[in-house]
């Protein structure tokens, strides 16, 4: 799932979390011998592990049950020490192995990131690598395109900042004989660059995985050797890999991913990753703990250094927010700040598995949690939001009154928003058709949309009714924009004109579903009617050149139109521009010639009558439906004459 399709997570799990916390005190109150009515509502602070063990017992148990998880596990330090660890349920089914905190390894996604941040941020204490310095100066093989004069740095990529748009390329793999060497995938895959760097976060994996890439030019080593020799051994991390497939010593202790449906846990095989630096490691939740320790103790796990201090804490620092009083990107981590609560860590997803990282620095305490079933998603962003109320509670929100004006200015900003996290340049565009959410006015003045109810507290600055997540609305360049506070690595951008689902959908069907109508038609009928009048009409003269003509143009938009539909359904080559195959070249640009010749012979049926009226009206169709089809095509890029 991606960081996006993540936005109504939260409140799909609401009503989990209360289950799940009235099983806490449950557990809680058996564990200690008093009744459930007896056991104080909110706990604060982490003081005792068998409390915690009761705590978290009763929130996997509610998970299990209700978004049937196979195996789940949680890692809790405090003040430098591993404070809680815990495996749940099943790692292999079949085998009947059960989940090991300090064996068990897990497919951690996007948490991988922070090693490659981690990385990164080692050789920029070792003066190898800039943050302010163009990245072009570090890759050697090929170089990211000079769109905009503002060149793309590593503080961009750090801050998910540099401008790209999402690359419409597969990252998972089923089999290690799919991947490439990383460098490749990245060059093969670069996806344009669509705004200006440092405007807006738009998440990116692929900027991750060139920092990733970075690493090893400047490293001279491959990147997931790098993590091993400078962050895993250090920390004594010996059951993680970022090596794909595991390797054998490991590979027993693998959990296996799963899919649920029909009423039963389905194993899926290993998730081959690959733009590996931003999620292709393989860790223990004990594992994971050390690391945490590591960064929450400013680079120091017991005498042994991965960062030194002062860049540990420029690594924790704020690097770019969308607006003041939100939550901010840091060099790598990103602020999760919930009940007032200082917090800053990742999240991880693939298909199966899905896992979060926490860090509460003040408190001295990080959280680590990873499931490997694929309702693991919205399982950890509710186990995140029961630990932080059940230790953290929030303070009481005050109740806010509406602006005086919130009416008016709530109609100024409804409308249809998008994350920035998609393309922009291929037909990936119409997912926006289905990946949206729309935001209106109530009679009495509240905003509704993303799955809660806002009141203005001030100009274009709202807080949920129910809690204390924020939404702040900017113009910038006559274009509306949405930042959340629960997500500091996209902006949400509403669509206008052309670009509203409503209006995609229309051209859809006007200039693609249409015009692929008639000469499908065309295709198949007019074969049909030359066979026919052969034999009905053997006196008839008509020359047969323009109908075959008619017919070519028509079977060349259709053979585009079916390798189209085949790189939807295989997900190859949707990213069009410079990279596509010659066939994406060649074949509308002879379909658009054919047309000339087309449109003359249309004219000279018309002044000859050739054929019936219906015969020559669905010919003279041929050509504005060509035009109405390649100016389509053109806006989605899928003509590939657009090569920056």
């Amino acid at each position: 799932m991606s960081p996006a399709a993540r936005i109504l997570a939260p409140f799909r799990v609401s009503q989990l979390i209360v289950v799940s916390l009235g099983l806490c005190q449950l557990f809680a109150a058996e564990q200690t011998g008093r009744s459930a009515n007896q056991q104080p509502a909110i706990a604060r602070g982490l003081k005792d592990p068998a409390q915690v063990e009761a705590f978290v017992d009763g929130v996997i148990a509610a998970q299990k049950e209700a978004l049937h998880i196979s195996g789940a596990a949680v890692a809790i330090v405090k003040d430098g020490q591993l404070f809680f660890a815990k495996g749940y349920g099943n790692a292999d089914i079949e085998k009947g192995k059960k989940v090991d905190p300090a064996k068990t390894l897990f497919r951690i996604g996007s948490v991988s990131k922070l090693f490659t941040w981690t990385a990164v941020m080692q050789l920029v204490e070792q003066g190898k690598l800039d943050l302010n310095k163009d990245i072009n100066a570090y890759l050697k093989k090929f170089k990211v395109p000079s769109t905009y004069p503002e060149p793309i740095t590593l503080a961009h990529l750090l801050a998910h900042t540099p401008g790209f748009e999402a690359p419409r390329v597969r990252t998972n793999f089923s089999a290690a004989d799919k991947m490439m060497p990383l460098g490749e995938v990245l060059a093969d895959g670069l996806p344009a660059r669509v705004r200006p760097p440092g405007q807006f976060a738009s998440y990116s994996n692929h900027g991750t995985a060139l920092a990733g890439y970075i690493v090893e030019e400047v490293s001279g080593m491959p990147w997931e050797a790098y993590v091993e020799q400078s962050i895993f051994q250090p920390l004594g991390m010996s059951h993680s890999t970022a090596r794909q497939p595991l390797p054998p010593i490991l590979s027993n202790d693998m959990s296996v991913g799963y899919w649920y449906g029909n009423g039963e846990f389905k194993a899926k095989g290993f998730e081959f990753i690959s733009v590996r630096p931003a999620g292709a490691v393989s860790s223990t939740a004990v594992d994971m703990a050390n690391f945490m320790i590591a960064h929450l103790q400013d680079g120091r796990l017991g005498s042994v250094r991965i960062l030194s201090e002062t860049t540990a804490r420029q690594m924790h620092s704020r690097l770019f927010t969308h607006a003041p009083g939100l939550n901010a990107m840091l060099h790598g981590f990103y602020e999760m700040t919930e009940n007032g609560e200082k917090i800053y860590g990742h999240e991880g997803d693939t298909p199966c598995f899905h896992a979060q990282l926490a860090l509460f620095p003040e408190r001295n305490v990080g959280l680590f949690v990873c499931y490997n079933s694929d309702t693991g998603a919205d399982a950890r962003v509710g186990f995140f939001k029961a630990f932080v109320d059940h230790y953290y509670p929030p303070p009481e929100i005050p109740k806010v009154r509406l602006l005086a004006d919130s009416q008016q200015r709530g109609q100024q900003l409804a409308g249809c928003y998008v994350p920035l996290r998609r393309s922009f340049t291929s037909l990936a565009r119409l997912a926006v058709v289905r990946d949206n959410d729309t935001i209106t006015v109530t009679p009495d003045g509240y905003l509704q949309g993303l799955g809660r109810r806002w009141v203005e507290v001030e100009p274009l600055v709202f807080q949920s009714i129910n809690g204390s997540e924020r939404a702040v609305f900017r113009a910038v360049d006559g274009h509306m924009y949405l930042f959340l506070n629960g997500m500091p690595y996209v902006a949400f951008e509403r669509l206008e004109g052309i670009e509203t689902p409503t209006s995609q959908v229309t051209l859809l069907i006007l200039a693609a579903i249409l015009p692929l109508a008639i000469m499908l038609a065309g295709f198949i009928g007019w074969p049909i009617s030359a066979y026919r009048r052969r034999h009905r009409r053997p006196g008839e003269v008509v020359s047969p050149w323009p109908r075959l003509l008619g017919w070519a143009a028509c079977a060349l938009f259709l053979s585009f139109a079916a390798k189209i539909a085949i790189d939807v359904i295989t997900q190859e080559n949707l990213t069009g521009g410079r990279h596509a195959m010659l066939f994406n070249h060649a074949v509308p640009l002879v379909a658009a010639g054919t047309l000339v010749p087309v449109m003359a012979w249309a004219v000279w049926a018309w002044t000859k009558e050739w054929w019936g009226i219906i015969g020559r009206v669905h010919y003279t169709l041929v050509v504005p439906a060509g035009l109405a089809l390649l100016w389509w095509l053109n806006h989605y890029d899928l003509l590939c004459l657009r090569f920056t």
